[in-house]
């Protein structure tokens, strides 16, 4: 590899696009469920990188009355065509997604089949990291449906 590809190589690495996602984070956010009640949770995130910055592990977990509500990985690679997202939850459901580096964040889509797909931003401001989520039915306005505001707690243990 010639030293200009491994410059390209290093700067598309996830743990560079995205180094201040790395560390632990801890906060609060809100859902509004399959049946339109809003719910308010407490979230932990770890995100650390892998394999010499290729990967970026995402592990979060959500309580909401003091029962994990959400528990999901994340895996952030370069692909052919930019970054994807592969995450799993807590049931097993798994998808890759591509995955969008903005000026001071992200933003990925879960696909819904017939039915929509919410899209997901997260943007970072300095002090927090700042994610909101949108239902988006097919042929119709979006709606906010998530969002959660994390502070970091610690670096990478």
């Amino acid at each position: 590899m010639s030293a200009v590809n491994a410059q390209e190589a290093e700067s598309t690495r996830p743990a560079e696009a995205l180094g201040w996602m790395q560390g632990q984070w801890q906060g609060e956010g809100w859902i509004i469920d399959r049946g339109g009640e809003r719910r308010t949770f407490t979230v932990d995130e770890s995100v650390r990188a892998a394999a010499q910055g290729h990967v970026l592990q995402i592990h979060g977990v959500g309580r909401s009355d003091g029962r994990v509500i959400h528990d999901a990985a994340g895996f952030v690679t370069a692909g052919a065509d930019g970054f994807e997202m592969q995450a799993v939850n807590m049931y097993g459901q798994a998808l890759t997604a591509p995955m969008q580096v903005t000026d001071n964040g992200f933003a990925w889509q879960l696909p819904m089949g017939d039915y929509g797909r919410v899209e997901y931003v997260a943007e970072y401001d300095g002090e927090h990291w700042i994610e909101t989520g949108s239902w988006c039915p097919t042929g119709g306005e979006c709606m906010q449906n998530f969002r959660m505001q994390l502070t970091r707690t610690g670096a990478v243990d």
